[in-house]
């Protein structure tokens, strides 16, 4: 996740953010005979300190202590279990109300109500998912990748429920205050809580999991199970013992790696833009001590990297003709085949009749009864233009959409918000079952700027791709709603925030056309959607252009355009190597409201070029970056955000690297040794610091006394400790 301005940047946060939230590990252990239900109730109070709303966390969790049994694993399950009766609860209320009202000529209302209904049974489907695989977590033995896939899942169904429910009450914007808007908005804003609470406990048993992996490694990176790390009872107590074997641990050590050099970049960049000018000399002396350990910290973290990389790994991160690792070969060979016969199809669609069907929405309907189970299912729609809404059911899962080529095979329609539909459901092709492609073809939504939004493409399909696509409209053109997604080779028309919504998406290698907009209109190509910090969405435009359309060039100088506003509080944007334009204004990003969101978004650029990518004119808002940094860029690509990290382990997409350091091979084998260092020395840290480390009590004293990223320092034996405990106390004062 990147920086969040108002919450310390922590050097190693997998150590300290697990610990703050627990007891000290020698009072509890996981299934402790000793465990009492006061001590239960006191963990599940502490754990609810990492979430937005700790305080209905706490009331929501703690009858549930006997079951929790002080396990941040357990506590996680039983959150999302709260979470998914709550949504479930809704969507029965609904189900009730829309049996129930008559909204007579209320289009609008009935139009919202519906949108509603369908999104929370998505998002009860999703939290359903997570928890099932919460429960799955570590039964497939010892395997980091099965870990990762099975996490990132949780994560990224998570974030989609809490879209699916924050779409819901989108819906009721414009329609009249009355009984039925306050009763959905309001239990949805419940919901919604309880779903963003489970969110962050899930995110507590992931670094603690992380936690024993580093653990493990300074005791020679040759643990595989509880019973081989230096302290087994606290790796019982934070993974469970059920889990008698924890995957292979160099994966998940260079994972942690990553992620420690990552944090240890942002606390140096934080720490350096201090403003110390008010402390005395004495404390001065001590965040310049700070910030010094924090370079140390880095250079033995790249080390550390660098024997990973020399040690004779291959690029496992890398696989060739380049799609994200979850597109099987089969599909692959489909999106690559560029041959002028038509593709191997199971529907044909053709509007002349040569087809097996002249529209596309009967196709649709069609497959679910001629296909078998889930796999791939290939439907080929011949040049023409369909003039129909298409909608792809989250029950329909694995189509693929091949046409013959971007303005030959045209999908058309007008439906927009002025005429009395919701944004969700004004696309022209919505898109909700997991896996579905769409290759050679356009979307269009032929409304116009004065229909205001008017949705092309919506798209919350999990592991999505578009490729070799356009799509065209004006205000709210694309909306990425929520899910994992990626564009390739693609063209995208708009004029209002045409590029919108809450998934992980990742645009690559695309053209992004801004048209002319309406007498008195400012372009915004994004709005961002992300509510929550500990969602793992966002925008990523990566080696694409942004320019103007021909109807704008003429009286671009008329118009203003800019990358971004922030829909959402923390929206986050990131363009990379991408060519701007010289239509974009030099502020770069528009507000949408006042200072809304302005402390808590992330929006970055780097390494952009073209007459619009000068950053000596961007906005100065605490959540702007322009990012210098290869690591801090690596964040953002393919490989670490959509389909590495906490994603997936692997990618496979062909694009510039704009990574060094972070983008190393995970090495299997155990570290070269270099005579008695182990890579544990070149982290400066031993069994004996650890030991120590967990004897301390006042262990979180930096985190619970200062907002300041000090908390890393820990680490660097007791001078390092009473250097931060030195700086946070001076700050005080």
């Amino acid at each position: 996740m990147p920086p969040q301005t108002q919450r310390p940047l922590l050097l190693l946060p997998l150590f300290l953010t697990t610990l703050l939230y627990c007891q000290p590990i020698s009072t509890v252990a996981s299934q402790d005979p000793t465990f009492s239900p006061s001590n239960g109730t006191d963990y599940i109070r502490s754990g609810c300190g990492a979430t937005l709303y700790p305080e209905i966390c706490y009331a929501s969790l703690s009858r549930y202590a006997s079951a929790v049994q002080n396990s941040p694993r357990r506590l996680a399950r039983v959150a999302i279990g709260v979470s998914l009766s709550r949504a479930r609860r809704m969507a029965n209320y609904l189900s009730n109300l829309s049996r129930q009202s008559d909204f007579g000529a209320d289009n609008r209302a009935a139009s919202a109500l519906h949108d509603c209904f369908s999104n929370l049974g998505d998002a009860v489907d999703e939290i359903h998912g997570s928890l099932k695989q919460m429960r799955q977590v570590g039964a497939a033995g010892p395997s980091t990748e099965s870990f990762l896939f099975q996490m990132s899942n949780v994560q990224t169904w998570m974030s989609a429920a809490l879209t699916d429910e924050e779409t819901c009450t989108d819906g009721f914007e414009d329609v009249a205050d009355g009984a039925v808007k306050t009763g959905v908005c309001d239990r949805a804003a419940d919901v919604k809580k309880l779903t963003s609470n489970a969110l962050a406990l899930v995110l507590v048993f992931l670094n603690a999991y992380f936690l024993f992996y580093s653990l493990a490694s300074v005791h020679g990176g040759t643990a595989i199970s509880c019973d081989q790390t230096p302290f087994p009872e606290a790796c019982n107590y934070f993974i469970d013992t059920n889990i008698s074997k924890i995957p292979p641990l160099f994966a998940l050590r260079d994972q942690s790696l990553l992620i420690t050099m990552n944090k240890a970049i942002e606390a140096h960049q934080l720490v350096s833009s201090m403003d110390l000018s008010s402390f005395n000399h004495r404390a001065k002396l001590a965040w310049d001590d700070c910030l010094k350990l924090y370079e140390d910290a880095v250079d033995h973290v790249n080390r550390s990297m660098s024997s990973c990389q020399s040690n004779g790994g291959r690029r496992r991160l890398l696989v060739d003709h380049g799609f994200p690792s979850w597109v099987p070969d089969s599909d692959r060979k489909l999106l690559q085949s560029n041959g002028r016969a038509a593709p191997k199809a199971d529907i044909v669609v053709a509007q002349d009749g040569s087809g097996d069907y002249k529209t596309i929405s009967e196709a649709v309907a069609a497959s679910v009864q001629l296909r078998k189970g889930t796999e791939r299912f290939v439907i080929y729609v011949k040049k023409g233009l369909y003039k129909e809404n298409v909608e792809i059911k989250k029950s329909m899962k694995n189509l693929m959409f091949v046409g013959d080529g971007i303005d030959a095979t045209v999908i058309t329609s007008s439906k927009n918000i002025q005429d009395g539909t919701t944004t969700f459901s004004s696309a022209t092709l919505g898109a909700s079952g997991k896996g579905f492609i769409a290759k050679d073809m356009t979307f269009e939504n032929t409304a116009g700027p004065q229909k205001h939004q008017a949705v092309a493409l919506r798209s919350g399909s999990d592991f999505s791709v578009f490729y070799r696509c356009s799509f065209k409209g004006y205000q709210d053109t694309l909306y990425v709603h929520s899910q994992r997604q990626f564009y390739r080779d693609c063209d995208i028309y708009g004029t209002v925030d045409f590029i919108f919504g809450d998934a992980a998406a990742v645009l690559q290698n695309c053209n992004i056309f801004v048209r002319r907009p309406m007498s008195k209109q400012k372009n915004t190509v994004t709005a961002q959607g992300r509510t929550d910090p500990n969602e793992n969405t966002g925008i990523v435009i990566h080696n694409s252009r942004v320019m103007a359309a021909s109807d704008l060039r003429p009286v671009q100088g008329s118009f203003k355009s800019y990358l971004g506003r922030p829909w959402k509080k923390y929206s986050r944007t990131v363009f990379l190597k991408t060519n701007l334009d010289g239509l974009i204004d030099p502020a770069g990003w528009l507000p949408w409201k006042g200072d809304f969101a302005l402390s808590t978004l992330y929006y970055g650029e780097y390494m952009s070029t073209g007459t619009g990518a000068s950053t000596k004119g961007r906005v100065k808002w605490p959540g702007y970056h322009t990012i210098t940094s290869p690591k801090e860029a690596g964040k953002f690509t393919v490989e670490n955000f959509l389909a590495g990290n906490s994603w997936i382990s692997a990618a496979g997409v062909p694009f510039d690297s704009v990574q060094d350091i972070s983008r190393h091979p995970s090495c299997f084998q155990a570290p070269r040794q270099q005579g008695n260092t182990s890579m544990a020395a070149s982290f400066r840290i031993t069994r004996e610091d650890l030991a120590a480390y967990f004897e301390r009590q006042n262990f979180a004293f930096c985190e619970a006394e200062t907002d300041r990223p000090v908390n890393s320092c820990i680490f660097e034996r007791p001078r390092a400790t009473a250097t931060c405990k030195e700086a946070h106390k001076n700050q005080q004062r």
